[in-house]
């Protein structure tokens, strides 16, 4: 009697998953202008094609990198004895060589970069390419955690000076950023709503007639007012600027811990772009 036997091969389908390539990024100082250390969080996604050149590629339009031959400050925030050497590829671009021994995941600190002279959210893009030629899809992370710096000083007198009447405002402001021509002016009034029509103020000036637009279109919403185009040139950091509004309503009462009003001044007329 012959047996018969039956071989059964059990295939057992292992599935490894790898994470997807991943940044982040935030400066350590967020004011607009100022130098400040980046910290990244980057993940390749896939440690089998290292070791590799990662490049992190910033907006060109507001980073400049001049130093070519290496970029100081360029280490591991968890070892600060483990230093990569970083250099600038282009004039917008930091790379440096990602070794099999940095592991999957590495936090990375490039310290002196300087911050864009305007507040907006800015993309970082992170590309990979291995010494074997492989690369993944670029993946991309954003600084938007940047605020305005605060004016250098701002004074305001008024004539006359009776509360919940009309009066001539002068302001006396000192820039702390360079403004673009085309910039514009917020006023923003805390405690108390101001005149429903702005349009009937009128501006003059008494220092800095070579940059304020007196013709400016004022618009306005509830507690502020806003001057489009109210820069008719560039205005240089640390100038000293005194105009006057006239037909302008004072607060109600005479408590002044109860109103201020915040300047802002702007790179555009979207009111986003915060300067100072």
């Amino acid at each position: 009697m012959k047996g018969i036997f039956t071989l059964l091969v059990i295939t057992a389908i292992i599935t490894i998953s790898r994470s997807s390539p991943q940044i982040t990024v935030y400066p350590s100082l967020n004011t607009i202008n100022q130098l400040a250390t980046y910290v990244f969080t980057l993940n390749i996604g896939d440690p089998s094609i290292l070791p590799g050149t990662a490049t992190l590629n910033f907006d060109s339009s507001v980073y400049s990198f001049t130093n070519t031959s290496g970029i100081t400050g360029c280490y591991d925030s968890t070892d600060n004895t483990a230093l990569y050497n970083c250099y600038a590829s282009t004039s917008s671009s930091i790379s440096f060589t990602w070794s099999a021994a940095m592991g999957v995941q590495i936090y990375l600190n490039i310290s002196s970069i300087k911050n864009p002279s305007y507040v907006s959210s800015f993309d970082v893009t992170l590309n990979f390419a291995s010494n074997g030629g492989s690369t993944f899809t670029p993946v991309v992370g954003t600084v938007n955690s940047l605020q305005p710096d605060t004016l250098v000083s701002c004074s305001m007198t008024y004539s006359p000076s009776y509360a919940n009447s009309y009066s001539a405002v002068t302001f006396s402001i000192v820039n702390t950023n360079l403004v673009p021509s085309g910039g514009s002016l917020q006023l923003t009034f805390n405690g108390y709503t101001p005149a429903s029509s702005p349009s009937n103020l009128a501006i003059s000036v008494a220092t800095g007639a070579a940059y304020i637009n007196t013709s400016t279109l004022t618009t306005s919403a509830g507690v502020y007012f806003g001057f489009n185009n109210f820069f008719k040139a560039d205005l240089p950091a640390s100038t000293s600027l005194k105009f006057t509004l006239s037909s302008f309503l004072n607060p109600p009462t005479t408590s002044s811990s109860n109103y201020s009003i915040t300047i802002l001044t702007y790179a555009s007329t979207s009111y986003q772009n915060k300067i100072d």
